[in-house]
């Protein structure tokens, strides 16, 4: 397990060696990058998640975000009441195979954060809800 320092937030992601330090990430392959709304990307090999304050544009409850997920025409939707928000996971069939989707709301220190991925496999898709789980200050 790595742990990722992003803006006020630590990330986790479970790849490579326990033992490896956070500075071997960019060996391991991930980039961190500036997100869209003064948050942060991270990326890897089959793996992008964003992480960014949660605005108006981003649904405030799990019913917003059910109502916007039935939107893509899911499959196998999940979703999960966290003890400081809530999650869904979802797939769609895409034009070059399936599309794995992750919408987390978190609650952090008084402030909402926005997690999201969008991959190509039920792994990553498992890897990029971990991550987004694990946010904490």
């Amino acid at each position: 397990m790595h742990r990722l320092r992003i803006f006020p937030l630590v990330l986790a992601l479970g790849c490579g060696p326990a033992a490896a330090p956070p500075a071997l990430l960019g060996r391991l392959g991930f980039t961190v990058g500036d997100g869209i709304a003064g948050g942060a990307l991270v990326e890897g090999h089959d793996l992008l998640i964003t992480v960014d304050p949660a605005t108006e544009a981003h649904p405030r409850t799990a019913e917003e975000a059910a109502l916007e997920v039935d939107m893509f025409n899911p499959e196998q939707v999940k979703s999960e009441v966290l003890a400081d928000g809530f999650a869904f996971t979802f797939e769609t069939p895409g034009d070059v195979g399936r599309n794995f989707f992750v919408h987390v709301r978190r609650e952090i220190g008084g402030k909402a954060y926005w997690c999201e991925a969008t991959v190509t496999s039920a792994p990553a898709q498992a890897t990029a809800l971990a991550a987004c789980k694990s946010l904490r200050r």
